[in-house]
């Protein structure tokens, strides 16, 4: 998508790649959920932050070169990293690349905006597939979808649920990439920056959506909101999911030989707290439920 905004507006594509690949390393498990315990556990080193941890990944974690940690990226990629927000990801104060600049690049706004566009998107895609949100309710609530959904199915005439969800969300992200595109070729025209420094001195985004396009993103934020992100399935996983990153932080502290070697010949270096937090936030969802079996479940194999 960002490449796509990228590609019609001129901005450098490369660049605006690199961000929007490596903008979600530093997620934990079970996604903001996960976030916020591992940010409690973690006060005395100063908490957990995901667009910090993603930096971290990629300037200290990875290793794949012999002369110096991580990966050796520009610092136009690493800034848009940190700087990485949207409307519902609001991370605060960044440890780096914190200056008085106001507005990020405008490379880093159009992953800021094509993020938001495509999680709205996909989270009503899932949602929609596994039953939690209903068709008619989202139409109600989310103006736009009902529009979409309405002009579609009359035009491709289908029974097949699948199929009628794909061709919607389709139409979305069309809509909403459109738009993007539109009103940034207005903002870009009317501003005519000169300069990387024009643009962050700017009391506003070059890159983003128009008015009536942020009314409907409200719609769909609150509606997703009550429906989806506090449906009952999904507060009950969250329980589930603070309970496991709990109990395997709890563990990889009281008994740090419980982490794997590479983590463990990092202890000679680093913190125990930071290395235990590094190595719960580079987990998958799946993997951290194994971890947690393996732990704690005695008919669990261990290899």
């Amino acid at each position: 998508v960002s490449r796509v905004i990228a590609r019609v507006l001129k901005l450098n594509t490369d660049l605006t790649e690199a961000i929007a690949l490596a903008h979600d390393l530093g997620h934990t498990p079970f996604g903001h959920t996960g976030e916020e315990v591992l940010n409690e556990l973690t006060e005395d080193i100063g908490g957990f932050e995901h667009n910090n941890q993603s930096l971290r990944v990629v300037e200290y974690l990875e290793r794949k070169y012999p002369d110096f940690p991580g990966l050796n990226l520009t610092s136009e990629t690493r800034e848009g990293i940190v700087k990485h927000s949207t409307r519902y990801d609001q991370p605060g104060e960044k440890t780096l690349f914190n200056n008085s600049q106001k507005m990020p690049f405008i490379e880093a706004q159009n992953v800021n905006a094509a993020d938001e566009l495509a999680y709205t998107a996909h989270d009503i895609d899932d949602g929609l597939n596994s039953g939690v949100l209903k068709w008619d309710e989202l139409a109600q609530g989310f103006p736009l979808w009902g529009e979409i959904s309405d002009n579609a199915l009359s035009q491709y005439k289908t029974d097949d649920d699948e199929m009628k969800r794909s061709i919607c969300v389709r139409k979305l992200i069309n809509e909403l990439v459109t738009d993007v595109i539109e009103e940034s070729s207005n903002r870009l025209e009317k501003s005519s920056p000169q300069s990387v420094d024009d643009v962050c001195r700017l009391p506003y985004p070059l890159i983003g959506f128009s008015a009536a396009m942020e009314d409907q993103l409200q719609y769909a934020g609150k509606f997703l909101y009550e429906n989806m992100y506090r449906h009952y399935k999904v507060m009950r996983m969250a329980a589930k999911a603070r309970l496991v990153i709990e109990h395997l932080f709890e563990a990889y502290m009281d008994e740090p030989r419980q982490l794997p070697r590479t983590s463990q010949k990092r202890l000679e270096t680093d913190k125990h707290e930071q290395v235990v937090t590094d190595y719960i936030a580079g987990m998958t969802d799946r993997y951290a439920m194994l971890e947690y079996k393996k732990l704690f479940d005695p008919y669990e194999r261990l290899l």
